[in-house]
């Protein structure tokens, strides 16, 4: 089994070494069978050439459905930020609403007094 390990490796290495050489050639510089270059490479390419996944209707329909509401969040999101920006204005409005009525009714019991 080892030797197998060792002879796809040496397949590979010959090839990368020498980008432009056939199957032929590979199988005699190794020592090797042509159909075995052949498996080699087939298996190379089904280890870096993956399928792209097949996207159903349902699935896009999802999609959107997701995109459609991470927009809503995000209004959201900002709506809320605006409201905390416009409570802590009254917030202090109120304060200094306060400090006016308790300075007027303090100017009312010192002219009842």
């Amino acid at each position: 089994m080892s030797s197998k390990i060792n002879k796809a490796a040496a397949v590979r290495k010959y090839q990368a070494e020498n980008p432009n050489a056939k199957p032929k050639d590979v199988a005699a510089a190794v020592g090797c069978d042509v159909t075995y270059v052949y498996l080699v490479n087939s298996k190379e390419r089904s280890k870096t050439s993956q399928k792209k996944p097949k996207v159903t209707r349902g699935q896009e329909v999802l999609r959107d459905e997701f995109v459609k509401h991470q927009r809503q969040i995000a209004e959201m999101e900002k709506l809320l930020q605006d409201a905390h920006q416009v409570n802590h204005v009254l917030n202090k409005e109120v304060a200094r609403l306060n400090v006016i009525i308790q300075w007027l009714e303090g100017r009312l019991r010192g002219t009842s007094v």
